[in-house]
């Protein structure tokens, strides 16, 4: 019996025993719920949090809020607890208005930005003209004819400026019809935001800014709009730390902005070497222009000559070549990408096409349109800025013959329509904006020849979103075709054809890309003076330049 009472305090133990390790499994197992430990994620909110509801958040919204924005407002919106309705001003919890109140913080900017046509030779417009044509009729002597806005501009517009005045030289015009309407009408210029921004439309400079700039002060820009929002002040920095997040607090993000600068034709060779060696200068040809040039991103020169230690100055000479230390007119303009579809690049032989190729490499400077044989001469120049996807590709449809590369021989990649259409084909996927250059037929005339013309548009056809010939001695027609732009011929950078005017002339194309997009494209005329100095020409040379191009591609 005895033996019994010991066995059943022992089971009494062992029972108490038990419930005490449950209930520390228990509380562990609570313990680490609350601390998060095999908690089920949760993706939502703690706004969606269970518990007493909330009433909705009453929302208004001025007119013109760009779509990003608002619809960034309404994500926010969806995750308050409460959810959220649309209510007039007057009863709204929160407000996002252009209008700047006793209680407001400001919320987003936005950038608007003047632009004209393509074809237009001004550059610049003043901030009192586009006030003027916003508030008065139009009368004659006026410098625009008409402003034209978008429904989405006109509020924030107004915003700055109050209302148009009665009768105004304003017309409001659907986004997607505006740039047709600007190329139609004469003299005028439009108000457009930073991001419809299209090769089509010049940027014109505002009281000495350009949005192009990636340092332009944003304060001081005369066409910035602030977004402002008014509430419980809990509400209103919730939105406005989430736009922060969105990265919408403003439409124009300069660290994305990539300045692409492409050129015409180097030669560094016969006459203007001659004068180089003169003066004892290897960058002499390029010293008052190479700060300009050096201050882009990229910088593209496209040079038809190589590199050959034993190269002596020669006035008259059909057998190109340059002195290795010529490449300091390369390195003064900041050259990053070196084109080699030239048809001289041979004239010394392979040996010296291979050096040149090492000399580059040596100096930083990254190629395409030519390499070591015909494969390597088609590859894509890849390069990426900014986030921003370039391809280069590079071709020569002039010859001769010998320029070009083969299985195993430098030179130049051979042209052919449906070889370019290929590659551009092959690598469209892989770049935002893909640039073709072709050394095509030689013509000494603005026009193009028609069968550079059905090439080039070809080549635009297969996906290329701009094509450059390199062949021209002279500034050539500016088309856009099928959604991309050909600039025919750019003309003589640095070469010594001072025989004729239009041969001292060249065009910079300066390419700025923004997020993925080629959204501006600007011709800087240049002209080389009578001592083979190349400098940036002035308002006179400028104008004349542009208007021979502009009446060339017929607009």
């Amino acid at each position: 019996m005895g033996d019994n009472n010991v066995r059943g305090r022992l089971g009494l133990l062992v029972l108490i025993g038990v419930e005490l390790i449950g209930a520390t499994v228990v509380l562990w197992w609570a313990s680490g719920l609350l601390q998060g430990e095999d908690r089920p994620p949760q993706d939502l909110p703690d706004s969606h949090a269970e518990g007493t509801p909330s009433p909705p958040v009453r929302v208004w919204m001025a007119e013109g809020v760009p779509l990003d924005v608002e619809r960034a407002v309404g994500e926010w919106l969806d995750r308050q607890r409460g959810g959220w309705t649309r209510a007039e001003r007057s009863t709204a919890d929160l407000v996002v208005d252009w209008q700047k109140g006793a209680t407001t913080r400001p919320l987003a900017e936005i950038i608007l930005v003047p632009v004209a046509p393509f074809s237009t030779v001004d550059q610049e417009v003043s901030l009192r003209e586009l006030r003027r044509a916003w508030s008065e009729p139009f009368e004659a002597g006026q410098m625009i004819s008409r402003l034209l806005v978008s429904p989405e501009t006109l509020a924030p517009v107004t915003a700055l400026w109050g209302p148009p005045g009665e009768g105004a030289a304003l017309s409001v015009i659907p986004a997607q019809e505006l740039a047709a309407q600007l190329w139609a009408t004469p003299n005028a210029v439009a108000i457009v935001p930073f991001q419809q921004l299209e090769p089509r439309l010049k940027v014109l400079t505002l009281e000495g800014q350009s949005v192009l700039d990636r340092t332009m002060d944003p304060q001081r820009y005369p066409l910035r709009v602030p977004l402002w929002v008014d509430g419980a002040p809990e509400l209103a920095d919730a939105l406005a730390a989430w736009l922060e997040e969105k990265r919408l607090t403003s439409n124009r993000h300069p660290e994305h902005l990539t300045e692409l600068m492409m050129t015409g034709v180097t030669a560094l060779t016969r006459h203007l070497a001659v004068e180089m060696e003169a003066r004892n200068d290897d960058g002499w040809p390029a010293r008052r222009i190479a700060g300009f040039l050096a201050a882009a991103d990229l910088t593209h020169i496209s040079n038809e000559v190589s590199f050959v230690s034993h190269c002596q100055a020669q006035a008259e000479t059909r057998v190109f070549c340059s002195r290795p230390e010529y490449l300091e007119t390369l390195r003064l303009v900041g050259a990053d990408l070196v084109e080699l579809t030239g048809n001289h690049n041979l004239d010394c032989g392979p040996g010296y096409a291979l050096q040149s190729l090492e000399v580059y490499a040596k100096a930083g400077m990254r190629t395409f349109g030519g390499g070591r044989n015909a494969a390597d001469a088609r590859q894509p120049l890849l390069v990426t800025h900014q986030g921003n996807r370039l391809a280069f590709l590079g071709y020569n449809q002039f010859g001769p013959e010998y320029a070009w590369a083969g299985e195993d021989r430098p030179g130049a990649a051979r042209f052919s329509l449906s070889v370019v259409q290929s590659d551009v084909a092959a690598i469209r996927d892989q770049a935002d904006v893909v640039l073709v250059t072709v050394q095509h037929t030689e013509a000494y005339q603005p026009t193009p020849l028609p069968e550079q013309v059905a090439d080039f548009r070809g080549v635009i056809e297969a996906g290329a979103d701009v094509v450059i010939g390199s062949q021209a001695h002279q500034p050539q027609a500016v088309e856009f075709y099928d959604g991309g732009l050909i600039l025919y011929g750019l003309g003589n950078l640095f070469f010594d054809q001072l025989w004729s005017e239009p041969t001292r002339q060249s065009l910079i194309a300066r390419h700025f890309i923004y997020e993925g997009r080629l959204i501006s494209v600007q011709l800087i005329p240049t002209v080389m003076d009578y001592r083979y100095q190349v400098h940036l020409a002035d308002a006179e040379e400028q104008r004349a330049i542009l208007q021979t191009v502009f009446d060339a591609s017929g607009w």
